[in-house]
């Protein structure tokens, strides 16, 4: 399917400034290669998904992706990686982050190996349709604040070392985009511009970190806040923090977890009208127990159930990540915020590949991008998922 030609016929096609309706999006060699309306069918082997009555939207992208199916990645196998980018593909995402949370090195450099694949295509001996596409590693931790550990193990958490750092680079093959660290620990900024100058973007999280420590930290390379509000020091109206600096600072992207538990609706609302527009990154930070069968899951060998639409660890009110999708919190801003669908679906779609490095070929639906592509119906349930122009899950 990647060198043969699709045509996406008569859905009303969400582009970063406008809603086109009733259009045709006309895939070949897996780009865009035209949206108008009634393109003629090219060839008698063109496939045609008909997308009349719904929606045709860029395919989601997902920079905090822990695990889903089951399978966590700080611990799995190649063709349990392959799972989790089908079963993200079956949810509407095309690309994102395999994330990878504190551990002791030894397992944290195994399971780097294992998911830092070259061409981001992460696919086991068993075969199966085409996934989501792997768009570089997010390593969330081991550098975090032991004051605000949230679900990571706190006798993982600690401070920054070049010397770490760079021996998970090298095992990464440039394939690590994003690192979440605790801008106030000792060894922190050196970090940031180590990091920073090998364009990785670096993440503040899991943070206690002051108003100033978050601007020294801006001026070494810091560019997003890691799941805004979360697993931070809270919000002071004479002691500002991370929060403050994270709302108010424009260099600074925020993560945002839509669910409806991670975050309340009114404090996404304050941060998508003190952000702007492409600066709010909409992310689902799922962990193993999302698309999963009910049951006890594991998070690091620890319990963790699903519960109130999100994964706690058993037996506690401790949040250990989301159970819900990314194209849940894109359908919570419509619902919550009356948001119009160009700017909820460009918070996780066009601002996460803007973040990547990668806009000129993802993330927006334009010719000749990538054919990274979701058709919906007008509830916004997904028919279909076209990942780099092959069809990766069509709804039965």
């Amino acid at each position: 399917m990647l060198d043969g030609t699709l045509l996406i016929h008569g859905g009303d096609v969400v582009t970063p400034r406008e809603v086109v309706r009733g259009a045709d999006l006309l895939v070949q060699g897996g780009r865009i290669a035209r949206i108008a309306r009634r393109i003629r069918r090219p060839a008698k082997g063109c496939r045609v998904i008909d997308a009349r009555r719904g929606f045709v939207a860029p395919g989601l992208i997902d920079i905090q992706v822990n695990g889903a199916a089951g399978v966590a990645f700080n611990t799995c196998t190649p063709s349990e990686a392959a799972r989790v980018a089908r079963a993200l593909a079956a949810r509407g995402v095309t690309g994102f982050c395999p994330t990878i949370i504190s551990c002791a090195i030894d397992p944290m450099l195994a399971a780097v190996r294992t998911l830092a694949v070259p061409d981001g295509r992460l696919a086991g001996p068993d075969g199966g349709g085409p996934g989501a596409r792997s768009l570089g590693l997010h390593l969330e931790g081991p550098h975090l604040n032991p004051d605000r550990p949230g679900a990571h193990r706190p006798e993982c958490l600690r401070e920054p070392s070049r010397h770490e750092l760079a021996e998970l680079l090298a095992a990464a093959h440039g394939r690590v985009a994003i690192v979440t660290l605790a801008p106030e620990l000792p060894g922190a900024l050196d970090a940031i511009r180590y990091l920073a100058g090998r364009r990785v973007c670096v993440a503040a999280g899991h943070s206690m970190a002051s108003l100033a420590e978050i601007d020294a930290a801006v001026d070494r390379g810091l560019r997003l806040a890691t799941h805004l509000y979360n697993a931070m020091r809270p919000p002071h109206h004479r002691s500002p923090g991370i929060v403050e600096a994270a709302l108010t600072r424009d260099a600074i992207a925020v993560g945002l977890i839509a669910d409806g538990v991670h975050v309340h609706p009114a404090a996404v609302d304050i941060a998508l009208r003190c952000k702007p527009p492409d600066r709010v990154i909409l992310v689902s930070d799922i962990i193993s127990v999302a698309g999963a069968p009910r049951g006890t899951a594991t998070l690091d060998g620890r319990a963790v159930e699903s519960r109130d639409g999100a994964a706690w660890l058993a037996g506690t009110e401790t949040l250990s990540g989301a159970s819900a999708f990314l194209l849940e919190g894109v359908c919570n801003l419509v619902a919550w915020l009356d948001l119009p669908l160009p700017r909820a679906f460009q918070t996780a779609s066009l601002n996460p590949a803007r973040l990547l490095g990668i806009a000129r070929r993802k993330g927006s639906l334009e010719t000749g991008k990538d054919a990274d592509v979701v058709v919906l119906d007008r509830d916004l349930r997904l028919k279909a998922t076209v990942v780099e122009g092959a069809v990766a899950y069509e709804a039965r």
